[in-house]
């Protein structure tokens, strides 16, 4: 009996250690993701108020030091690819998943990807309806973990999301993400070639994502059915 739960207890902290570990890494990725992709690969001295533990504040030095010397840190794509797999492969999101079906995990979030077709404005309420919003992409590392996530479905199949043109009379438009009450203007740019096209004869004032363009932005007619990605 004595044994068993002395096993029990190994068990339960090799979980722990694992958990910990995978955390640390997380974080530490997550943090050089951010300072390759939107900071040029400044290092911050107050590393302290980034990291919540010394454990992880340990382990962001000790990777990018490894990536550093290997000369690993090519470009702001790597990290992010890097912080995903190790959440696939350990099967977390570092942060212990709180996703409920028909919500997948991806990084911290979660989605749903549609099997129904619907307008922008139908797919707008029918995300709400189901605890969420349409997937607003709003950092350069959100987007990348959900195209990497449409590579690895390789289903083909074209996905609107949550953005739309909000002044059409504006050279390029302003397009912003929206979600209930809110909204935000996008903060990079990932329209594929000759995007957006929409005209005022022909307007495309809502943004899908494109399989035939590597599932770079485009603009779409907001009443034309697609899938559809909702967010929570």
């Amino acid at each position: 009996m004595l044994s068993s739960i002395a096993d029990e207890s190994d068990e339960k902290n090799k979980v722990n250690l694992k958990s910990v570990v995978v955390t640390s890494t997380c974080s530490a990725l997550a943090v050089l993701s951010h300072e390759y992709c939107f900071e040029k690969g400044k290092e911050h001295p107050e590393i302290e108020n980034k990291m919540s533990t010394k454990e992880e504040d340990k382990t962001y030095r000790e990777i990018r030091h490894f990536l550093t010397k290997r000369n690993m840190i090519t470009s702001c794509i790597t990290l992010p690819l890097l912080l995903f797999l190790l959440q696939f492969v350990s099967g977390t999101d570092g942060q212990g998943s709180k996703c409920t079906p028909p919500y997948v995990s991806i990084d911290s979030k979660c989605y749903y990807f549609s099997s129904e077709k619907a307008s922008w404005n139908k797919a707008y309420v029918d995300c709400i309806k189901k605890g969420g919003y349409l997937a607003n992409l709003e950092t350069l590392d959100e987007y990348l973990f959900v195209h990497y996530k449409l590579q690895e479905m390789n289903n083909g199949l074209f996905y609107a999301i949550g953005a739309r043109d909000f002044n059409q009379d504006l050279k390029g438009g302003d397009w912003r993400w929206a979600r209930r009450g809110f909204n935000s203007r996008l903060s990079y740019f990932a329209f594929g070639a000759s995007e957006p096209d929409g005209t005022k004869t022909n307007p495309e004032l809502c943004l899908g994502l494109d399989p035939n363009k590597n599932y770079e932005f485009v603009d779409i007619p907001c009443s034309t059915p697609f899938r559809y990605i909702c967010e929570k």
